[in-house]
């Protein structure tokens, strides 16, 4: 069985509370359970950058596979590497263009009075 907790699950609960309630859950259900991780997904939060096209060319890594996502002519995210490759993978893109299409609205209560409006969450 594979489990896939939601970003907005896990800043709303702490991750070990995450993990009890699953597994409270699916023990009830099933017996005991053995749970491991098949992935991990770090982020960081920041304000004050407006990346552009040019930008991928700052960074280093051994990815073979860049992508970039446009609208019109703003860059809207950068993808190092592919999700796909079972190694690491790295995305930036602006968080505030996702809350503005509807999704990710739990994130300004999770950012609290640092957030600037004016500027876009990366």
């Amino acid at each position: 069985m594979r489990i896939q907790p939601r970003a907005w699950y896990l800043h709303a609960q702490d991750p070990i509370e995450a993990v009890n309630w699953y597994r409270a859950v699916l023990e009830a259900a099933l017996g005991p359970v053995l749970l491991s991780v098949n992935r991990v997904d770090l982020f960081a939060d920041f304000q004050g950058w407006t990346p552009c096209g040019d930008d991928r060319q700052d960074f280093v890594g051994r990815a073979m596979s860049l992508t970039t996502f446009e609208e019109g002519s703003s860059l809207t995210g950068l993808q190092f590497g592919r999700r796909t490759s079972g190694t690491v993978s790295a995305r930036l893109y602006d968080k505030t263009r996702e809350i503005a299409s509807g999704d990710g609205q739990y994130w300004p209560e999770i950012w609290g009075g640092e957030f600037d409006k004016s500027k876009a969450v990366l």
